[in-house]
């Protein structure tokens, strides 16, 4: 196979932040009274959004943290079956259409910073290769330390040697997340031929301005 696909996964393969929604609904299953309180009150978000912005960090991850600390990951997985039928129903059919299109004669990773417990299903569902923040696990538990965290940095996987492109002699990967720019960036350093997919759920007119600094071959699904 000399092509390889790389999907990024949140809101390109699927229609949801996999992490957040995840957590949500981790939260929700588990702990409702407390649920409402901690994440439908507006004063409360503003307050979240503030500790992301300036102090990267997350809320939601740390309650997840806080509340599912004790629970064996047994019992986590069970309790997400749920989640993951919904979870199928978000793939996006044009991607589903690409994947059944291209598996034969390409090779498909998958290539997220989310937590790895949604892509862990994504690809046991297709049969392909993955890469993700993996979820620690210690004594049958989830410790909830992220491994390899991916966030920003997701050519880290290629620095390292933990997958190689040099045997691909053309890369197509499909995005819609603005952080992808440095991996983007890495890809074309790389390979010279590359194509970029953008899922246009972001401004637009933020990937045009760099499309026009850096003369890479790009398309737009929507």
């Amino acid at each position: 196979m000399e092509k390889i696909i790389i999907f990024d996964v949140c809101h390109t393969l699927v229609d949801t932040n996999s992490t957040f929604s995840y957590v949500d609904y981790l939260l929700d299953k588990w702990i409702k009274p407390w649920y409402k309180i901690l994440f439908h009150n507006k004063l409360l978000w503003y307050f979240y959004y503030f500790l992301w912005l300036f102090f990267r960090f997350d809320v939601k991850i740390f309650l997840t943290k806080s509340f599912f600390k004790w629970l064996v990951v047994k019992d986590i997985n069970i309790l997400s079956q749920d989640y993951y039928k919904r979870y199928e129903e978000k793939i996006f059919p044009n991607m589903l259409t690409i994947i059944n299109r291209e598996r034969k004669t390409s090779k498909i990773i998958l290539l997220s910073s989310s937590i790895n417990q949604p892509i862990d299903y994504l690809k046991y569902k297709f049969g392909i290769d993955w890469f993700s923040s993996k979820l620690e696990e210690k004594n049958w538990k989830y410790t909830w330390k992220i491994l390899l965290p991916l966030w920003w940095r997701k050519e880290t996987i290629f620095e390292k040697n933990y997958f190689s492109l040099i045997w691909y002699k053309e890369i197509n990967y499909y995005t819609d997340n603005h952080d992808d720019i440095n991996l983007i960036k890495y890809f074309n350093r790389k390979n010279n031929n590359l194509k970029i997919y953008i899922r246009s759920y972001w401004n637009k007119k933020y990937w045009n301005n760099f499309f026009s600094i850096n003369w890479i071959k790009h398309e737009y699904l929507d």
